[in-house]
């Protein structure tokens, strides 16, 4: 670097002409000494490092940390180069570096557990729909389940297992075979007074097809009832969502799961349990879950009750 400063001084001088407050500029300052320490790691020399280094520092980033810390670093550090340069210090290296791109489907905000037990106690429990969307939306969240695996749910997926704990077993997206999960009791008492309604409807002593979708359709094809769709599911959730007043052009229902994740994270503090409890194939794709920010979400003191014995029903602990 043109330069007789050392990188310390440096990142002092351009953090100080900032107009910020202190935990943005202890922020910056994080993110550069993340920067040089990872050049020192990787044998590279801090006072010229080049673009491709820039390029392999966000692929660092990119397998170690949420997709939000990672473009909130390399922010950092593109302020830094593009200061350096207008200073004459140094190239920006950075010019072309782009932010990590967020998926389409990431893009929508997690519901906070305070909302989820706002949205569940403006349903009417009383009626067959409303029961039915309770313990949708309680399990999209309980168990972080995807509105599909809701749909591919079979009367004979709920069981229990040796011990008398309540299981579903749950077909994954892009999943060959079913896996197991725990449910609470709540929602093993929701579960097993639809089938019965539904058992009555056709005569008292008649028994359900253990085939049958767990949560029809009103829809008729063939003679048969089909099972909900995974829009349709999407589409109660979010009539749901409209009469709590909690809808928004980012929340959805993938926000239950994407919530769930937040709160999991909070909870256990360890992103691969989970990964176990969203059932992913790899940690890096549970981290798309965390590319909002954390802060104000992580704080909330409501999470392990409204979570509804995550972590005893999940082994989380």
């Amino acid at each position: 670097m043109n330069s007789a400063r050392t990188i310390t001084q440096l990142i002092s001088d351009f953090t100080d002409q900032k107009d910020i407050n202190d935990k943005s500029r202890k922020a910056i300052e994080n993110a550069l000494h993340q920067f040089f320490k990872y050049l020192v790691i990787v044998g590279r020399p801090a006072s010229t490092p080049n673009e491709r280094d820039i390029i392999r520092f966000k692929e660092f980033l990119i397998s170690k940390k949420s997709i939000y810390t990672a473009n909130s670093y390399l922010s950092g550090v593109k302020g830094f180069y593009k200061w350096t340069e207008a200073n004459d210090i140094y190239k920006n290296i950075t010019a072309g570096i782009r932010p990590v791109k967020i998926p389409k489907q990431y893009s929508k905000l997690p519901l906070k557990p305070e909302e989820v037990s706002q949205l569940i106690r403006s349903i009417d429990g009383s009626t067959f729909a409303g029961t039915r969307d309770k313990v949708i939306i309680q399990l999209m969240f309980e168990n972080g389940l995807r509105a599909i695996e809701v749909s591919r749910l079979r009367i004979s997926d709920f069981q229990t297992d040796r011990s008398g704990r309540p299981l579903l077993y749950i077909l994954g997206k892009g999943q060959q075979v079913k896996e197991a999960v725990t449910i609470s009791d709540s929602i093993d008492q929701a579960l097993k007074e639809l089938i019965e309604t539904r058992r009555l409807t056709i005569g008292k002593d008649e028994t359900l097809n253990p085939s049958e979708p767990l949560f029809r359709s009103h829809w008729i094809r063939d003679g048969e009832a089909k099972a909900l769709s995974a829009p349709e599911i999407g589409n109660i959730v979010n009539n749901r969502l409209k009469s709590a007043g909690l809808k928004h052009p980012k929340i959805s229902a993938h926000s239950l799961r994407h919530g769930a994740a937040i709160a999991a994270l909070k909870a256990t503090n360890d992103i691969f349990k989970v990964q176990l409890f969203l059932r992913h194939t790899s940690p890096n794709i549970t981290k798309l879950y965390l590319t909002h920010s954390e802060d104000e979400y992580l704080k909330s003191s409501k999470i392990e009750s409204v979570l509804s014995n995550l972590l005893e029903v999940h082994n989380l602990s």
